[in-house]
């Protein structure tokens, strides 16, 4: 590997009960991160479980580490100028059982953070400069070495 070549570390976060039809996609995207990692595209990835959706009230362990990630991928967001709206929504939650509702943060079924010295340099999916980025149109991006290049799908605004 050449100094100057990026080689970013890459999070991916996976829905513990994912719709169905979703497991192949988590699939297809672990081998592409397989096959990135062992072409020194990038510097290893490791994958975690989330629910479908977190309390915003953080009540939990789980759930304050969750909200914490969260809040930090806001932040890029918000300094990056992207937008990771509609792939993390604040809604209502209700309980059948206690009649109780609860804030929460619903996340995507994929998510993918990526890491350069520790610093976070890209979510996807987010919209990027009015286009949807993937996961996929990220992975491209990163296999092409051009870091910085913006594709994806038009966004309706």
């Amino acid at each position: 590997m050449s100094a100057s070549q990026y080689q970013p570390r890459i999070t991916l976060l996976v829905r513990s009960l994912c719709p169905k039809g979703a497991a192949g996609q988590q699939d297809r995207i672990i081998e592409r991160l397989q096959a990135m990692e062992e072409a020194d595209r990038i510097d290893g990835f490791s994958v975690s479980i989330w629910g479908d959706r977190v309390p915003r009230d953080g009540q939990t362990a789980v759930s304050r580490d969750i909200l914490e990630r969260i809040e930090t991928f806001e932040s890029w967001s918000e300094r990056a100028g992207t937008s990771l709206s509609p792939f993390f929504e604040v809604g209502e939650s209700g309980s059948m059982l206690t009649e109780e509702t609860r804030t929460t943060v619903e996340v995507p079924v994929l998510c993918l953070a990526e890491y350069h010295h520790d610093e976070l340099r890209y979510v996807a999916p987010c919209v990027d400069d009015g286009f949807i980025c993937t996961i996929s149109d990220r992975l491209d991006v990163l296999e092409e070495g051009s870091h910085n290049v913006k594709r994806g799908t038009l966004a309706s605004r």
